[in-house]
Protein backbone atom coordinates (compact mmCIF):
# COMPACT_ATOMS: atom_id res chain seq x y z
CA UNK A 1 0.00 0.00 0.00
CA UNK A 2 1.26 3.47 -0.87
CA UNK A 3 1.93 5.97 1.91
CA UNK A 4 0.19 9.34 2.10
CA UNK A 5 2.56 12.32 2.25
CA UNK A 6 1.22 15.66 3.43
CA UNK A 7 2.52 18.43 1.16
CA UNK A 8 3.02 22.02 2.28
CA UNK A 9 1.47 24.17 -0.44
CA UNK A 10 4.07 26.89 0.22
CA UNK A 11 6.68 24.46 -1.12
CA UNK A 12 4.78 24.20 -4.39
CA UNK A 13 4.91 27.88 -5.30
CA UNK A 14 6.64 29.09 -8.47
CA UNK A 15 10.40 29.18 -8.01
CA UNK A 16 10.41 26.50 -5.33
CA UNK A 17 12.51 23.41 -6.17
CA UNK A 18 10.65 20.29 -7.21
CA UNK A 19 12.43 17.67 -5.12
CA UNK A 20 12.34 13.90 -5.43
CA UNK A 21 10.32 13.77 -2.19
CA UNK A 22 7.65 15.98 -3.77
CA UNK A 23 7.70 13.89 -6.94
CA UNK A 24 7.23 10.72 -4.90
CA UNK A 25 4.27 12.28 -3.09
CA UNK A 26 2.68 13.28 -6.42
CA UNK A 27 3.15 9.68 -7.56
CA UNK A 28 2.01 7.89 -4.40
CA UNK A 29 -0.71 10.16 -3.00
CA UNK A 30 -3.41 9.30 -5.58
CA UNK A 31 -2.67 5.60 -5.07
CA UNK A 32 -2.84 6.03 -1.29
CA UNK A 33 -6.25 7.69 -1.64
CA UNK A 34 -7.54 4.89 -3.87
CA UNK A 35 -6.23 2.24 -1.46
CA UNK A 36 -7.69 3.99 1.59
CA UNK A 37 -4.34 4.39 3.38
CA UNK A 38 -4.31 5.91 6.87
CA UNK A 39 -4.61 9.71 7.10
CA UNK A 40 -5.64 10.10 3.45
CA UNK A 41 -8.50 12.29 2.35
CA UNK A 42 -11.56 10.16 1.65
CA UNK A 43 -13.52 10.24 -1.59
CA UNK A 44 -17.02 11.35 -0.69
CA UNK A 45 -20.02 9.49 -2.08
CA UNK A 46 -21.29 12.73 -3.59
CA UNK A 47 -18.21 12.84 -5.82
CA UNK A 48 -19.24 9.52 -7.34
CA UNK A 49 -22.98 10.05 -7.39
CA UNK A 50 -24.75 10.96 -10.62
CA UNK A 51 -28.21 10.53 -9.16
CA UNK A 52 -28.54 6.74 -8.96
CA UNK A 53 -25.62 5.48 -6.85
CA UNK A 54 -25.75 6.10 -3.13
CA UNK A 55 -24.30 3.48 -0.78
CA UNK A 56 -20.66 4.03 0.16
CA UNK A 57 -19.51 4.23 -3.43
CA UNK A 58 -19.75 0.44 -3.60
CA UNK A 59 -22.81 0.48 -5.81
CA UNK A 60 -21.38 3.18 -8.09
CA UNK A 61 -19.55 0.80 -10.42
CA UNK A 62 -22.13 -1.96 -10.18
CA UNK A 63 -25.02 0.30 -11.12
CA UNK A 64 -23.16 1.54 -14.17
CA UNK A 65 -21.91 -1.82 -15.43
CA UNK A 66 -25.12 -3.77 -14.73
CA UNK A 67 -27.11 -1.29 -16.78
CA UNK A 68 -24.87 -1.63 -19.85
CA UNK A 69 -26.44 -3.37 -22.82
CA UNK A 70 -24.64 -6.43 -24.18
CA UNK A 71 -22.08 -5.30 -26.73
CA UNK A 72 -22.11 -1.64 -25.69
CA UNK A 73 -18.92 0.39 -25.20
CA UNK A 74 -17.09 -0.70 -22.05
CA UNK A 75 -18.48 -4.24 -22.02
CA UNK A 76 -16.52 -7.47 -22.36
CA UNK A 77 -17.50 -10.45 -24.48
CA UNK A 78 -16.19 -13.93 -25.26
CA UNK A 79 -15.65 -13.72 -29.02
CA UNK A 80 -14.09 -15.58 -31.91
CA UNK A 81 -12.88 -14.14 -35.24
CA UNK A 82 -15.25 -14.63 -38.17
CA UNK A 83 -12.26 -15.47 -40.35
CA UNK A 84 -10.82 -18.81 -39.23
CA UNK A 85 -7.36 -17.71 -40.40
CA UNK A 86 -7.27 -14.65 -38.11
CA UNK A 87 -5.11 -14.39 -35.01
CA UNK A 88 -5.24 -11.64 -32.37
CA UNK A 89 -2.77 -10.78 -29.65
CA UNK A 90 -3.24 -8.92 -26.36
CA UNK A 91 -4.04 -5.27 -27.12
CA UNK A 92 -4.90 -5.73 -30.82
CA UNK A 93 -8.01 -3.89 -31.98
CA UNK A 94 -10.44 -4.95 -34.67
CA UNK A 95 -13.84 -4.12 -36.09
CA UNK A 96 -16.76 -5.93 -34.50
CA UNK A 97 -17.89 -6.98 -37.96
CA UNK A 98 -15.01 -9.48 -37.93
CA UNK A 99 -16.04 -11.08 -34.60
CA UNK A 100 -18.80 -13.41 -33.40
CA UNK A 101 -20.07 -14.26 -29.91
CA UNK A 102 -18.68 -17.63 -28.84
CA UNK A 103 -18.30 -20.10 -26.01
CA UNK A 104 -15.18 -21.82 -24.61
CA UNK A 105 -15.53 -24.71 -27.05
CA UNK A 106 -15.37 -22.33 -30.00
CA UNK A 107 -19.03 -22.70 -30.95
CA UNK A 108 -20.27 -19.38 -32.22
CA UNK A 109 -23.37 -17.78 -33.61
CA UNK A 110 -23.36 -16.04 -36.99
CA UNK A 111 -24.12 -12.62 -35.49
CA UNK A 112 -21.48 -9.99 -36.07
CA UNK A 113 -20.95 -7.04 -33.79
CA UNK A 114 -20.74 -3.28 -34.17
CA UNK A 115 -17.93 -0.99 -33.04
CA UNK A 116 -14.26 -1.52 -32.31
CA UNK A 117 -13.05 -4.23 -29.93
CA UNK A 118 -9.72 -4.76 -28.11
CA UNK A 119 -8.35 -8.26 -27.62
CA UNK A 120 -7.81 -8.92 -23.91
CA UNK A 121 -6.20 -12.32 -24.43
CA UNK A 122 -4.82 -14.16 -27.43
CA UNK A 123 -6.23 -16.19 -30.32
CA UNK A 124 -4.63 -18.63 -32.72
CA UNK A 125 -5.90 -19.89 -36.04
CA UNK A 126 -5.28 -23.54 -35.13
CA UNK A 127 -8.55 -24.82 -33.65
CA UNK A 128 -11.93 -23.39 -32.72
CA UNK A 129 -11.09 -23.40 -28.99
CA UNK A 130 -7.85 -21.49 -29.64
CA UNK A 131 -9.63 -18.80 -31.68
CA UNK A 132 -11.86 -17.72 -28.79
CA UNK A 133 -10.91 -15.14 -26.13
CA UNK A 134 -12.20 -12.10 -24.26
CA UNK A 135 -12.58 -8.77 -26.08
CA UNK A 136 -13.44 -5.30 -24.73
CA UNK A 137 -15.60 -2.91 -26.78
CA UNK A 138 -13.76 0.42 -26.95
CA UNK A 139 -15.88 2.39 -29.43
Amino acid sequence: MADWTELDTNGLLPGEPFTSAKALAFFENPKAIAEGADDTPRIEDAALDTGAATASGVTWWGLRSAGAAAGSVGTYAFLTPSDENSSFFFGDTTAGSGLRPSNANGSSVPNTLAGTWRCMGRTDDNTATQRTTVFLRIS
